[in-house]
């Protein structure tokens, strides 16, 4: 299969291609969707079900980034995390890593739906209305953001697993999360969850439109913007995020 996608930015277009997409060989098209799957699988089996909650998390973004796609979303469904880490592998020249799903710019989404994994729901989306806006600086705020539009993790509310965390030591303090190397020296069942409530928080504090305006697509060094922004250092910032979470949420 042949994708044409980015290559260094938006602004250039490649054409690129993985002989373990070829197997993708049934299609089913919505409004804002080519989903592309094997025979045989169980995205087939259950296709109908995935094109709803596809539909449903779309208007969610649309809602959120207030705008739509220029283009369909190519969504690749795959029958596992290796058969992605392969597809991968041919597409840009990396070694082969399983991953449950990717977003790939302009329109593209890799996902792995099996009975381990099922990559659906607003989180590779989000990446793809967030490339539309902005390349952010901060992978906080980007991972963030996409669990933000996701509400949960592991069925679990972002802003819970905060409080667990907190309660059982894991938590990784927000300002540790601000440089891409520390954001991901850490587990990401902790580090994205807490990304995803403190951008809550900050959309919450901010509103929708200065977040995307003034955080978000800002160019300035995130710990320099919040301060900015709040009028305190980050380590205060932080201090009303924990209270927003214990708090606001949960009333302790």
């Amino acid at each position: 299969m042949k994708l044409h996608i980015w290559a260094d930015g938006p602004d250039t277009l490649v054409e690129v291609e993985s002989k373990a997409l070829d197997r993708l060989d049934r299609c089913r098209e919505t409004g804002h969707y080519v989903f592309r799957y094997a025979a045989g699988s169980l995205a087939e089996r259950e296709i109908e079900a995935i094109a709803a909650e596809q539909e449903r998390a779309y208007a969610k973004l649309a809602d959120l980034f207030g705008f739509e796609l220029p283009q369909r979303i190519e969504y690749l469904l795959t029958d596992s995390p290796e058969d992605n880490g392969q597809a991968l592998s041919e597409l840009f020249g990396m070694e082969p890593c399983p991953t449950n799903g990717l977003s790939i710019g302009p329109n593209y989404v890799l996902g792995a739906y099996c009975d381990e994994a099922k990559a659906v729901g607003c989180h590779e989306v989000a990446h793809l209305f967030s490339y539309q806006l902005c390349l952010p600086r901060s992978e906080l705020l980007s991972e963030g953001l996409a669990m933000y539009a996701d509400g949960s993790f592991w069925g679990k509310p972002n802003e819970d697993w905060v409080c667990e965390f907190l309660q059982n030591g894991a938590y990784v303090p927000v300002r540790e999360l601000l440089s891409e190397e520390r954001f991901y020296a850490h587990p990401s069942e902790i580090t994205y969850p807490i990304a995803g409530a403190f951008v809550g928080f900050l959309i919450g504090e901010l509103g929708r439109e200065r977040f995307f305006a003034e955080v978000y697509a800002s160019d300035a060094p995130l710990l320099e913007t919040l301060s900015r922004l709040f009028g305190t250092p980050v380590e205060a910032v932080e201090e009303r995020f924990i209270r927003f979470v214990k708090e606001d949420r949960h009333g302790v």
